[in-house]
């Protein structure tokens, strides 16, 4: 029998007018949480977020491991228009990623270390995101937001291809059509 470890306990709790079932998450495992889309869903996603990882304690939550959320790069400010931030950089600031674990994504293959984040397409930016935040953790939150229909089956594709290696991870989703199979999903519902 093989013993997997516990990464998150979660027993359910509420965050404003939304219900968040009780779930565990287990090493190797995929959850799927499906938020649905709407103005509710970032305000939502940075407090759910920061509840999973720890970073606002809940009494519902037992967190046994580090875990973190890969969000999208946005790029912006004053400094960027004098400084572009760049892959290299990046990582340097973002994780403990060097630019050969990008390959983990085949659609990384065209850039460099210097090349800027900002001219990068959604997809290869919430890789770059996924990449930073796994060289911290074997235990990730993400989501597809930024990315296009077939970036976020490649996206699924390479994660699920990592819980064999005993990486684990939570996804936020904001639609109810995709065909993939996950370990366990749950639907956040309102009040």
């Amino acid at each position: 029998m093989l013993k997997y470890d516990m990464i998150l306990s979660n027993e359910g709790f509420e965050i404003g007018d939304f219900i968040i079932p009780s779930f565990k998450l287990n090493e190797g495992e995929i959850i799927r949480l499906c938020l649905y889309g709407g103005s509710h869903f970032f305000p939502l996603e940075d407090e759910l977020t920061k509840i999973l990882m720890g970073i606002i304690p809940n009494p519902h939550i037992k967190l046994f491991q580090k875990i973190a959320f890969a969000e999208h790069v946005y790029p912006h400010g004053f400094k960027e228009y004098f400084c572009p931030l760049t892959i290299e950089r990046y990582l340097k600031q973002n994780g403990q990623a060097n630019f050969e674990d990008l390959k983990l994504f085949s659609g990384l293959d065209y850039t460099s270390p210097k090349t800027k984040v900002v001219t990068l397409p959604g997809n290869q930016r919430k890789w770059l995101s996924i990449v930073s935040k796994l060289s911290l953790t074997k235990n990730i939150i993400f989501d597809l937001v930024g990315q296009d229909p077939m970036g976020a089956t490649i996206t699924l594709e390479v994660i699920k291809s990592l819980l064999d290696q005993g990486y684990s991870a939570i996804f936020l989703d904001n639609f109810d059509d995709l065909e993939m199979k996950f370990d366990q999903e749950y639907y956040i519902k309102e009040k």
